[in-house]
């Protein structure tokens, strides 16, 4: 078990205050008992940890990219102009061709 799941576990389990109702197949259930078993927990322990931990991955910001104008001008004008191949690349389209057929 991870040591920050066993964290969020101490912090969850300390202040119960809400409730969650699940509805889940049998099968499901037996399969998620089994895996709370494994890991020496409840079943409630056991779902509150592995949620918890999904949530805070889950719950990251996606970083982004804003390039810059003059990064957003270059690419622009490489793909309106894109530049001659060198002799690496028609070494390499040369390779591709005679592997290919």
């Amino acid at each position: 078990m991870f040591k920050a799941e066993v964290r969020i576990m101490t912090k969850a389990l300390k202040t119960k205050e809400e409730r969650i109702e699940l509805r889940v197949r049998p099968q499901d259930k037996r399969l998620l008992e089994k895996a709370a078993q494994a890991q020496g927990l409840s079943l409630s322990s056991y779902l509150v940890t592995r949620s918890l931990h999904a949530a805070q991955e889950d719950a990251v910001p996606v970083k982004t990219y804003a390039p810059s104008k003059r990064d957003v001008d270059l690419f622009l004008r490489l793909l309106e102009t894109p530049p001659l191949p060198n002799e690496k690349l028609k070494s390499a389209a040369r390779r591709y061709q005679k592997e290919m057929s």
